[in-house]
């Protein structure tokens, strides 16, 4: 693995590891307009953790199996609020967990949260993407620049 920076052909520069002389590992894209993305790079795709500044904001980035997510995060562990605390929500995950105890309550939301994540699992193509512990889609403001990321 090598340091080093790269002009990709849209014009965003990566400054970060490289192996066989492509983004991968930690890195940073950045556009000309000066919006960035710095974290997790797999094979000059956007993945795992990482922070993006929109311009205005910074913004926390979390890719998720969306298998993962909705059998273990949501069905198994689920009622503890294991999935809350998988996508970066930890004040949610927390309160699910002290919640569970009440009964009928943490059931219900057990069980919305559960049939959610089936519902979303044909709106991703691999990976559940939440921007600061919220869903976010393929389309959502956030990925104005990182589709030229990620694709």
């Amino acid at each position: 693995m090598e340091i080093g920076k790269l002009t990709l052909p849209s014009g965003i520069v990566y400054e970060g590891e490289l192996v066989n002389g492509k983004p991968h590992g930690k890195g940073k894209f950045t556009c000309s307009d000066g919006v960035y993305y710095k974290g997790d790079v797999i094979g000059c795709k956007i993945l795992g953790k990482g922070k993006m500044f929109d311009g205005y904001e910074f913004i926390n980035i979390k890719f998720i199996n969306k298998h993962i997510y909705t059998w273990v995060g949501t069905f198994l562990f689920g009622f503890f609020g294991g999935h809350l605390f998988m996508r970066g929500d930890i004040g949610s995950g927390i309160f699910r967990f002290l919640l569970n105890g009440i009964g009928p309550v943490g059931v219900v939301l057990f069980f919305i949260d559960w049939i959610t994540a089936l519902n979303k699992l044909s709106l991703y193509d691999k990976d559940f993407i939440f921007a600061n512990g919220e869903w976010a889609y393929e389309n959502h403001s956030w990925n104005r620049y990182g589709g030229k990321f990620i694709r």
